[in-house]
């Protein structure tokens, strides 16, 4: 006779002396972000109603579990508890959560193939973007691959990928992948270059940057699955070609580009005198532009730096003998120096100005202002420029810069809002024929 398991819908805190028969789905390590040391591992399990549930496996257990435990084979799993689930950063929607201690039994079983080897939950693009800045759960996504960025390395060090992905109703949403998960993603994408790629991208949160579009970010329990054989995802290649017109052969291929963006008032391609011969629509107050331009020239008339505010880049300004800051609308009784520099660019096309301010700035130069201050000395700084801001000249970057009415009367000093220093061998920023978001049938609407 065949033991009676409990499934995993039935688990409450009064459960006990039960047996489990689960797949193990996904294996991460969870670390601590300030030193990069390992809290846990962490193991999220489905059973045969595709039911799901975690556990978290502390670092004076790792070694009675693991290697026993594999990410895809199927496990018996007896004496265990069943804890509250952690209130922040659940990868599983779930208030419980499975605790190990020193009486639970892991015993390897044989596939029945009963069980199924994944169970996400997934978000829609649109409910995704009303949870910015919610930890209570991961989010788990799933789209077709339209472009991808050029890896980067932020101002902090940082490896950073950015992916936009579809839907089937033509939304769209930007992911960013960080460190190793970048690098997997493009590993794993290089031999998929040449038909269209659909991936489910678990272990995300919502953020929001400077005033930027809503993305999703990565975070320990990322992981992505391209193209694979899911119900779900099944069910978007197939609508999405039904909104397209094509086959599944004929889908476009993701698309490489220095930089990914949802936004719509994008220029890409652009020249210099594009730039400087552009106009605002009536119902824009901002338009953004991207470009290749060398840096000829450093402005030694604008300095190289502004006194910030210490909580926000604000400038702070002096009102009767104390410091103010407008952003955030009230004293302050510090500050700290902030890039701000002028630089002149050139194109085939014509030369204007271009104004970097702390970040980009920071990521051009390879260092940040208190490096160049402490070599300087706080009491020492003037407006001259130092050698190192000064190192910028010559450097061949691509720009996204953005054109506002600040920027019309002659003025120009566009404000760049990203960069990309441009290396021997640039990224295609060609598009393919057509695309899901270009294609002439995509006002069409599913019914």
């Amino acid at each position: 006779m065949a033991p009676a398991y409990t499934m995993i819908s039935a688990l409450n805190p009064h459960s006990a002396r039960v047996s489990i028969l689960v797949r193990a789905t996904r294996i991460w390590e969870a670390t601590n972000k300030e030193n990069g040391s390992l809290l846990h591992t962490d193991v999220v399990f489905i059973d045969e109603e595709a039911s799901s549930i975690m556990v978290a496996i502390w670092n004076n257990q790792k070694q009675d579990y693991f290697p026993r435990i594999k990410e895809g084979d199927v496990y018996k799993i007896t004496d265990f508890k069943i804890m509250p689930a952690q209130k922040k950063f659940r990868p599983v929607k779930k208030d419980i959560s499975l605790s190990f201690y020193h009486k639970t039994k892991v015993e390897p079983m044989e596939d029945n193939g009963l069980i199924p080897k994944y169970k996400f939950d997934l978000t829609s693009f649109e409910v995704a973007r009303t949870l910015l800045w919610d930890t209570t759960n991961f989010i788990d996504i799933m789209g077709m691959v339209k472009d991808v960025s050029s890896l980067e390395t932020t101002s902090k060090g940082s490896k950073k990928l950015d992916v936009l992905l579809v839907d089937d109703r033509n939304h769209d949403m930007v992911i960013s992948l960080w460190e190793e998960k970048a690098t997997h993603f493009m590993e794993s994408m290089a031999p998929l270059q040449d038909a269209a790629v659909f991936v489910i991208i678990t272990g995300l949160l919502a953020k929001q940057y400077s005033g930027n579009s809503i993305i999703l970010s990565s975070g320990d329990p990322t992981k992505c699955y391209f193209n694979l054989d899911y119900d779900p995802l099944k069910e978007l290649m197939g609508n999405i070609q039904a909104i397209t017109g094509h086959s599944s052969t004929s889908l476009p291929p993701p698309t490489k580009k220095r930089f990914v963006s949802t936004e719509d008032n994008i220029i890409a391609d652009a020249t210099i005198q594009t730039i400087l011969d552009a106009q605002l629509p009536d119902d824009k107050k901002v338009m953004r532009f991207v470009c290749e331009a060398t840096i000829v020239d450093i402005s030694k008339y604008d300095g190289w730096y502004y006194n910030s505010c210490p909580t926000c880049p604000r400038k702070i300004r002096f009102e009767h003998g104390n410091l103010y800051c407008d952003g955030c609308t009230k004293e302050t009784g510090d500050y700290v120096q902030r890039y701000k520099i002028t630089i002149h660019v050139k194109d085939d096309t014509a030369k204007t100005t271009f104004t970097l301010f702390n970040k980009e700035a920071q990521r051009l130069i390879g260092a940040p202002i208190q490096t160049i201050i402490a070599e300087i000395g706080q009491d020492k700084i003037t407006s001259d420029i130092p050698v190192l801001v000064k190192n910028v000249k010559g450097k061949k970057c691509v720009f996204e810069v953005k054109v506002t009415i600040f920027n019309l009367d002659g003025r120009e000093g566009y404000t760049v809002a990203r960069l990309s220093e441009v290396t021997d061998q640039p990224p295609s920023t060609s598009n393919p024929p057509e695309t899901l978001m270009d294609s002439p049938r995509k006002k069409k609407k599913l019914a």
